[in-house]
């Protein structure tokens, strides 16, 4: 395609959009605008899923006393944590009052989760693990397009994955329906800052090419 045509402009923005866009941890405290969230979901509600099930769920949790009390709980198995690996108490403080702010502050948290009732039944036992597996990818993407579409919209997110890791404490804090398996965490805000820019392998060492 010829580097002046109108698709390969395109491209060359795409590029650019994809290549811009940060994992942002400090936000700002200004209000997002609900039309913009939903917009938002709207485009995570696009992603691609096996058998077209949108295994996806959202949870979009206000700023309040349930938020506030999730953030507890969260501080508190991560303090747990920190001890049993020998931590000193100053960086366990750090920590964990870096991750009761974040939460609690975050103009937008949105808990992604995947409904296990939608996952594809099988017949097969040896087919229920890959359908299940595919159920996550899907759910991971739709996460991954409320990234983009955040980026889109000109706010900082970052993706956590606390959820995987306390997952009874994130479905009774917040009263989940039973099947709702709590996949990631999405804060999303207007940025405090620009981000940190990673260095990332070339694709080339990445890629296996067979003939």
């Amino acid at each position: 395609m010829p580097r002046s045509s109108p698709g390969a402009r395109l491209i060359d923005d795409y590029r650019e959009f994809f290549a811009t866009r940060r994992s942002i941890r400090e936000l700002r405290t200004d209000p997002v605008d609900e039309d913009t969230v939903w917009r938002m979901l709207d485009i995570a509600n696009t992603a691609p899923s096996a058998h077209n099930a949108q295994p996806w769920r959202f949870a979009l949790v206000e700023p309040g006393q349930r938020r506030a009390a999730l953030a507890e709980r969260l501080s508190k198995r991560l303090r747990e944590h920190l001890a049993t690996l020998g931590t000193p108490a100053a960086e366990v403080a750090r920590q964990t009052d870096r991750t009761r702010r974040r939460l609690t502050d975050a103009p937008v948290a949105i808990f992604v989760c995947l409904d296990e009732s939608a996952i594809q039944a099988t017949a097969q036992p040896a087919s229920a693990g890959a359908e299940r597996t595919l159920a996550i990818q899907g759910t991971a993407l739709a996460a991954g397009w409320l990234l983009l579409a955040a980026h889109a919209e000109g706010l900082g997110a970052c993706w956590y994955s606390t959820p995987l890791f306390v997952p009874d404490e994130v479905r009774d804090t917040l009263a989940l329906p039973p099947a709702w398996n709590p996949q990631a965490l999405v804060l999303l805000g207007y940025a405090a800052g620009a981000g940190t820019a990673r260095a990332r392998k070339d694709v080339r060492e990445l890629t296996l090419r067979l003939s």
